[in-house]
């Protein structure tokens, strides 16, 4: 990928800096020359944007987070592809949010206070929450995915590996698709995903975070995907509250049945132990065994000794973010008892001879599966060998969320680039404001694939968009993706339109902050 600094996407988006480089994307931070504001844009790399799979998923991320909008979900503005430096690129236009990547805090065995943790872990819930509520489970919830801006607001990035719910898998039968680390038992074995799987991963990060370490590590990818199949996470330091600890175990729990079942469920839980209140309960939902019934109590803003507390008055401090003071971590003593039902011998042997053929088809890459492993930025900023992600033969570009790292592509040699289809010209900017069916219409003559999605106008999306003082009628278009005025013959074009009438302010529920 040859991309420089000055050259504008789609006549509209000129790239200023790049920020992150992986092994099948860069970010860049880029200027929105028509709304006149800073900007990320996400670029496939070239030799990538050829193949219709790998664009399929990128129109993928594109198309779930579009339609998720909550404070701590990263805002995704705009689609396209277009000719650059004689490139045929896939771009994704994104909020450019001011912070680092937890997995930038967590270095060196670093510990946040436990009310740090649970302020994290809450905010991160609740916004899975919106992506579960709308059919959309994220698969890669990681500390590098989750940014935390000064004022300690997170946001969620990196919806590149989404599924919605309802939608055919672009991953065939089987295939294991995250990062090994903070890896679901079930994703590991190659099993459907669910928002429990989201859930589980969230758990491995406040694992993480109140323990200074990682619950599962290994010299391989494949090692560590095992271990959350198989073993127990070490107990978490004996000064982590217990209440706590009862959230992260059920979170962690290895039958996704017996975890939170989305991010508004485990959300709750955070609130309820936040507040001082019992652990809510479910049916399915099983008690966690060998621990004794602990007593809740409230953790006040700055409770523990690590660095990060909230500020006086229980606000979080606005100010630039303070350094966070190491805590000692002691080895691990004893196992943790399993959470839920135990397992009999013929049980776990079952799961286990399951996870050792999901990861040994994994390893030989027998035409189904594949291990794609890629040079990048570790949790502790530093440039590490290719052992931490396990992902699919078609996984999406990585790098959103990680700053720095090396331009070195994946060990396997990347695919040969084929020509790149047929352009066809459109207006994106003629079908705001006009019905829906006709723009379908008009966009299916002209031989694109065409999917529309029914959405709340929201004066926050329009002011987004540029469109902040436009009314618009029930069913008329709000917005389509991509907005380019050039696409490939073989795109889809996902069109927007209003659930009900918008009136500028007129109080009646679409004017206002909802």
């Amino acid at each position: 990928m040859s991309l420089r600094t000055g050259v504008r996407l789609g006549d509209r988006y000129e790239l200023v800096g790049r920020i992150a480089v992986g092994g099948m994307g860069e970010v860049w931070r880029a200027r929105d020359t028509t709304l006149q504001r800073t900007v990320a844009v996400k670029v496939l790399r070239s030799e990538f944007t050829g193949h219709a799979t790998f664009l399929s998923r990128f129109r993928t991320e594109a198309r779930n987070t579009a339609m998720l909008s909550h404070t701590n979900i990263a805002q995704v503005f705009d689609y396209g592809e277009a000719m650059a430096e004689g490139e045929h690129v896939a771009y994704l236009v994104m909020e450019l949010v001011d912070g680092k990547p937890i997995s930038a805090v967590l270095g060196n065995g670093t510990r946040l206070a436990p009310s740090r943790v649970l302020d994290i872990l809450g905010q991160t819930a609740a916004g899975l929450g919106v992506a579960h509520r709308a059919g959309v489970v994220h698969r890669d919830v990681k500390p590098a995915n989750l940014i935390l801006r000064p004022d300690w607001v997170v946001k969620i990035t990196d919806f590149g590996i989404s599924r919605a719910t309802d939608h055919v898998p672009l991953t065939g039968t089987g295939m294991v698709v995250g990062t090994a680390q903070y890896l679901s038992p079930e994703q590991a074995m190659g099993r459907p995903v669910t928002p429990a799987s989201d859930v589980y991963a969230l758990g491995v990060v406040g694992y993480e975070a109140l323990a200074g370490r990682r619950p599962f590590d290994g010299e391989s990818s494949v090692s560590v995907a095992l271990a959350h199949v198989n073993q127990q996470p070490a107990p978490l330091p004996s000064d982590v509250p217990g209440p706590i600890r009862d959230l992260i175990l059920r979170a962690m729990a290895k039958d996704p049945r017996h975890r939170f079942p989305d991010g508004s469920a485990f959300a709750g839980a955070i609130r309820a132990v936040s507040q001082g209140r019992s652990l809510p309960t479910r049916v399915g939902w099983a008690p966690l065994a060998g621990h004794g019934a602990t007593a809740t109590r409230v953790f006040p803003p700055g409770a523990a000794a690590a660095g990060g507390g909230a500020a006086r008055g229980g606000k979080p401090p606005t100010a630039r973010m303070p350094a966070v003071q190491p805590l000692r971590t002691r080895p691990p003593s004893r196992p943790i008892s399993y959470v839920g039902r135990p397992r009999s011998p013929e049980r776990s042997r079952t799961g286990q001879y399951a996870a050792v053929l999901v990861l040994v088809a994994l390893l030989i890459g027998g035409g189904l599966l594949a291990v794609y492993f890629t040079q990048s930025v570790d949790d502790n900023g530093r440039t590490v060998t290719p052992t931490d992600s396990v992902v699919s033969s078609v996984a999406s570009p990585d790098g959103g969320a990680e700053r720095g790292g090396s331009e070195t592509p994946a060990e396997e040699p990347a695919p040969e680039p084929e020509p790149g289809p047929e352009l066809i010209s459109i207006d994106t900017a003629s079908y705001i404001g006009r019905p829906v069916d006709d723009v379908q219409t008009e966009l299916e003559a002209l031989g694109l694939d065409v999917e529309t999605e029914k959405v709340e106008v929201t004066a926050e999306r329009l002011q987004a968009a540029g469109l902040a003082d436009q009314p618009f009628d029930e069913d008329d278009v709000i917005a389509t993706i991509p907005t380019q005025t050039q696409v490939p013959a073989d795109s889809t074009v996902t069109v927007f339109y209003a659930r009900k009438d918008y009136v500028p302010g007129d109080g009646n529920g679409n004017g206002g902050d909802d």
